[in-house]
């Protein structure tokens, strides 16, 4: 219960005990004074409201200020003074208080403590400004009551601002100490406080209440003593002491100034005495406070810059003019293993290796023979375990005020594990080019410019070209210029964060053939910057494969207009498809769909629920792909209810009306997620290797004489299962099925009695859970570096190649089921059964071409439901459906059996009426409008509907387009006269 109630009255308590203090300051003062033109020696009151707001905000200061507002009135009422002066005396305190706490405000917004000589500068002004302002008020207000007015203005002036001076430092530096602020901090212990301010209380005592002798002298000693122990508490505490103390014993007729006989000329002395003791003693305390804190900084920095030399791996040294060491840092024992004592003294050439003394000693002589500047060397010296390590010298030449040399001061830090790295990548880098230049597969570097600047041997079997006839050329200059825009493309996502794209496309051989090719990029960025740097792309001739791949394609292609659902579903598989209206904006999914969604079949959809279950990173691009109405094929994510991820690719197509309108979008998606995460897991789990091995997805391999593994690239271990130190020593065949050993063997034998060439063999190969995958490896016969008969090949998984073989006439047949069940779905309206507004249209282009042809009569009605907002509006779009579904029943028996009706907008119907007169449509189009209205008897719990009909029939040289328009405006016309008529086209 206490914990309910704290919070709720802390605002209230505070403010009214702030009051209560004012009151008893202010009557306590008043007593002592007596009257309008009493004087006293200080005003507490206002600096006790000063001390209770200075520290908050604005906002918080307002029932401080009207609480004490009261308590001042209260106080100088029970005073007996006037009414102005009751009024005028308020308003010049709480005026006072009020812009003595805005001016602290603005001159030292970010402190609000009296410790340092800026803020004493910044109190003093505003306790000066507003203390004059207080009694200027003050002065107005008692004009009448007061003979001496001048005399009173200086009283109220002097009285106030030592009150504030007295009370405002001590009383926030007494609640900075109860609130732990850590800009005060009291160095000193509880017992040396007290014995000091308790020092400062006698000696006060001894100087205002023993008989008048001279020994003002003494509080300020007192002062002084405890601004040095205890710093700005001290000062401002003892300012305190001297203040109470002083004004109490003088007001009773003590002290020093006990002989003058006019209170006010004594209390006017004392005042004079207080402001000469804070002017004495607050600045010395401010300049001792900035000066500890100088001096705690300086510490706190050395200890900081020591700990940071002491711990540091990197060896700080200093030398004299001839190289013996002056000062060594700990890290020389952790280096070296010999003690820093033992070290200091002896020369630098004792732990550098003898064929680095020169290096050394010209160091030294450079930085001798400058004026100023730094040197650099790498050499090796002895380490703790005897061996020698690299280390990099950074020097800088330390000199005397004269300038002359005396020394060197720099660092030692090991390097030796990066010169050791250097040396392996070098070497790595000997073994990289060894197999890039006995691969079969090409194998290019690029510049950002694209310009070539390496091309592998290879090039001479795929394209006839000598290596360095491509070097230094164009790389988009032997490519097919209709396929530079998508090897380009692929080389730019790079930059854009693809990570290994790939592109198929054209290049013309030596001869002027060309060949296709199928090429993996990769980007190589600056080791150090993390800037791109180059491209490295392996390219394959793909020339057999894509001329499998273009009579598919050529097959494809022969297939009618008619059937794109199918070409879509055919290239995709086990897909679904879906159907999107424009105008009514209604969506429908095939089982597939609701399946790929998680949601169960049937359910409601549309376009809104769509757009939710997309990833919120694939939402703005799908809206706008749809929006654009234009052909497309994208990837993206959904969110099943179930919360699950799920990666799909969708395909869609426009549906355009006759006139050229987009009326709507058809496609096919499909879930994609297994393949998503096996190419994320492949992604995750090639190897980083340098330049061309960690750039090629492919395994690259290498052979002895006999056929065992001498490299196996860390691709096998994703492309096999098996790691590349389980296949060291090992046959292909030994992995190889055993219908296929034969032909393994056969190709490598093949290999060493042909003395060169490439062979290549598919084959199907275990991978390491058992299972079987086919590889495709092209291998060619090489020399290693000592001058032995090796092998180095590339092996390709072509599994999917051998599926997609096996699968492409079960996916034609699939496509082609899917594609006639979504022309049915597509010809008829979902909610009335009529024909669609895609299948009316259709029917619309080819009755017209056939009247105008044989020159027949055509006609054709436009219908709307009438007020049909309102129905949806008052009962709902349940109701409305079915009022639709009424309608679309009437009309269905009032046409003729040739008739066409369809649906083609929301409560939009169209008839077709061929070898139909205009009069002649009239009468059925005024049959159906008046079925209509007479329909609200056979269905009496819907609501009675009417509806507008504008015909209007084929004239010469009109179309499609022409005749439904013609027939649109005589329904306006309809709607124009009133309703539930019927309008011929003029």
């Amino acid at each position: 219960m206490n914990g309910r109630i704290r919070p709720v009255l802390a605002p209230v308590v505070a403010p009214l005990l702030t009051a209560v203090l004012y009151y008893a300051a202010a009557m306590a003062t008043l007593m002592l004074t007596g009257g309008v033109d009493g004087v006293a020696a200080l005003w507490p009151a206002n600096a006790v409201l000063i001390t209770a707001i200075i520290r908050l905000p604005r906002e918080r200061r307002i029932p401080y200020l009207l609480l004490c507002t009261l308590a001042s009135a209260a106080a100088n009422h029970q005073a007996q003074l006037p009414a102005t002066a009751v009024l005028g005396f308020t308003v010049a305190n709480i005026a006072e208080a009020a812009l003595a706490a805005t001016l602290f405000d603005r001159l030292c917004p970010a402190r609000h403590l009296v410790t340092t000589l800026r803020h004493l500068g910044a109190f003093s002004i505003a306790a000066v400004l507003s203390a004059a302002t207080s009694a200027t008020v003050a002065a107005v207000a008692a004009a009448t009551a007061i003979r001496d007015l001048s005399g009173f203005w200086v009283s109220w002036f002097t009285t106030d601002t030592l009150g504030m001076f007295m009370i405002v430092p001590p009383g926030l530096m007494i609640i900075a100490l109860l609130q732990r602020d850590p800009q005060v901090r009291v160095r000193r212990g509880p017992i040396e406080v007290t014995a000091v301010l308790a020092a400062v209380l006698a000696v006060n005592l001894v100087v205002f209440a023993l008989p008048p002798y001279p020994l003002t002298f003494l509080p300020l000693a007192a002062l002084l003593l405890a601004t040095a122990r205890l710093g700005p508490l001290g000062t401002t505490v003892s300012l305190l002491i001297t203040a109470v103390v002083g004004s109490l014993l003088t007001a009773a007729g003590k002290g020093p100034l006990a002989p003058i006989a006019d209170t006010a000329e004594a209390v006017l002395l004392f005042q004079f005495y207080l402001v000469i003791l804070f002017a004495a003693s607050l600045p010395i305390a401010s300049l001792l406070a900035s000066q500890r804190e100088t001096i705690t900084e300086t510490d706190r920095s050395e200890r900081f810059h020591r700990s940071i030399i002491d711990r540091t791996h990197a060896l700080f040294f200093e030398t004299d003019a001839e190289g013996r060491w002056t000062f060594l840092s700990p890290a020389w024992t952790e280096l070296t293993g010999t003690p820093v004592a033992e070290a200091i003294g002896a020369s630098f050439e004792a732990i550098i290796h003898p064929d680095d003394h020169a290096k050394g000693l010209g160091l030294i002589e450079r930085l001798r023979a400058t004026d100023d500047g730094e040197e650099a060397i790498d050499v090796r010296y002895r380490a703790a375990d005897g061996s020698w390590r690299w280390v990099a010298v950074r020097a800088t030449r330390l000199a005397d005020k004269a300038g002359a040399f005396t020394g060197l001061f720099g660092t030692l830090i090991d390097i030796d594990d990066r010169v050791t790295a250097e040396q392996a990548r070098s070497e790595s880098e000997r073994l990289y080019r060894l197999l890039a230049d006995n691969s079969n597969d090409m194998i290019f570097r690029v510049g950002l410019d694209g310009v070539r600047t390496y091309a592998s041997p290879a090039c001479r079997t795929v394209l006839g070209w000598e290596p360095e006839e491509l070097i230094g050329r164009q790389a988009l200059d032997t490519i097919h210029p209709d396929d530079r825009t998508v090897t380009r493309a692929a080389a730019s996502s790079l930059l854009d964060g693809v990570a290994a794209p790939t592109a198929i496309y054209r290049q013309r051989r030596r001869d002027g053939a060309y060949v296709w090719l199928e090429a993996t990029y990769r980007l190589v960025r600056d080791p150090e910057t993390g800037a791109p740097k180059e491209f490295v792309s392996t390219v394959r001739d793909i020339s057999r494969r894509q001329e499998a791949e273009l009579e598919a394609v050529e097959t494809a292609a022969r297939l009618n207009e008619n059937y794109r659902l199918l070409m879509m579903t055919e290239a995709m598989a086990h897909v679904g498809h879906w159907r999107l209206d424009n105008v009514t904006k209604d969506l429908f999914w095939s089982d597939e769909v609701f399946r790929i969604y998680g949601v169960p079949a049937g359910s409601p959809v549309s376009l809104d629920m769509a757009q939710a279950a997309l990833h919120p990173d694939d939402r703005e691009t799908m809206r706008g792909l749809l929006e654009a109405g234009a052909g497309y094929v994208q990837a993206a994510r959904i969110i099943r209810p179930d919360g699950e991820e799920r990666h799909i690719a969708t395909q869609g197509q426009p549906d355009i009306a006759p006139d050229g309108t987009v009326i709507g979008m058809f496609g096919v998606i499909q879930d994609i997620t297994d393949q998503a995460k096996a190419e994320a897991k492949l992604r995750e789990s090639e190897a980083q290797y340098r330049l061309l091995a960690e750039h090629a997805s492919d395994i690259i391999f290498r052979l002895d004489a006999e056929g065992r593994y001498l490299y196996v690239s860390p691709a096998t271990e994703a492309l096999t299962g098996y790691a590349p130190e389980e296949m060291i020593g090992q046959r292909p065949s030994d992995y190889a099925h055993a219908e296929d050993v034969p032909k393994v063997r056969e190709t490598l034998k093949s290999l060493h009695l042909a003395g060169g060439g490439q062979c290549v063999v598919s084959y199907r190969r275990r991978r390491k859970d058992g299972s079987w995958q086919w590889l495709e490896a092209s291998a060619r016969l090489a020399t290693s570096v000592d001058g032995a008969a090796e092998i180095v090949g590339i092996a390709r998984d072509i599994s999917d190649r051998k599926r997609f073989e096996a699968e492409l006439l079960n996916a034609r047949e699939a496509a082609e089921r899917a594609a006639h069940e979504a022309r049915q779905i597509a010809a008829t309206d979902e909610l009335t059964g009529l024909a669609s507004r895609r299948m009316f249209m259709g029917r619309l282009v080819g009755e017209v071409t056939a009247a105008a042809a044989t020159a027949t009569p055509l006609s054709v009605a436009l219908l709307d439901v009438d007020h049909f907002k309102l129905v949806n509006d008052r009962y709902g779009h349940a109701v409305g459906d079915r009022v639709l579904r009424a309608i679309a029943a009437t009309a269905t028996r009032a046409v003729r059996g040739h008739d066409v009706i369809g649906r083609i907008g929301g409560e939009e119907f169209a008839i077709l009426m061929p070898r139909t007169t205009a009069e002649a449509a009239a009468l059925v189009g005024e049959r159906l409008r008046l079925a209509v209205e007479a329909s609200g008897e056979e269905h009496p719990e819907l609501p009675r509907v009417t509806v507008s009909i504008g015909i209007a029939s084929l004239v010469d040289g009109s179309d499609a387009a022409s005749l439904l328009a013609a027939a649109d405006y005589a329904l306006y016309t309809a709607k124009a006269e009133g309703r539930n008529l019927l309008r011929l086209a003029s």
